[in-house]
């Protein structure tokens, strides 16, 4: 990103998800061997050793962006416009707690076990 734009905003916003889906048939169909390998691999640790080290390399490129000089202007949001963010989102919120409604879920205890998680993981911004 470096090499086509000067601002870049400071905060903790970036967030990449990604998820490995397979269904039943299919892995049921999978010889022991395969079995293994994805139930070793598939896991907590495994995620979090990956994320840590893409999350270091963030941090990294942070530092060497930090140290540039040449006319590049790197800025915070404030808590006002963060509140801002969160109220803009709202209706995708609403939207995403009666979709989990219809599966089945209660949307409330979903997400205040999600908020819970992050703040446990330094994770809530």
């Amino acid at each position: 990103m470096t090499d086509v734009t000067k601002f870049h905003m400071e905060n903790p916003l970036y967030v990449s998800m990604f998820t490995w889906n397979l269904n039943r048939k299919t892995y049921d169909s999978m010889s022991a061997t395969q079995k293994k390998a994805l139930d070793e691999h598939c896991t907590t640790a495994w995620s979090k050793r990956i994320a840590t080290e893409w999350a270091q390399r963030d941090f990294d490129a942070h530092k060497q962006v930090s140290a540039m000089k040449d006319g590049r202007t790197i800025y915070s949001i404030t808590p006002q416009q963060v509140a801002l963010w969160r109220k803009a989102s709202e209706p995708l919120k609403k939207q995403w707690a009666e979709e989990v409604a219809k599966a089945g879920y209660n949307a409330d205890q979903v997400w205040a076990e999600l908020i819970e998680s992050l703040k446990k993981h330094q994770g809530l911004y």
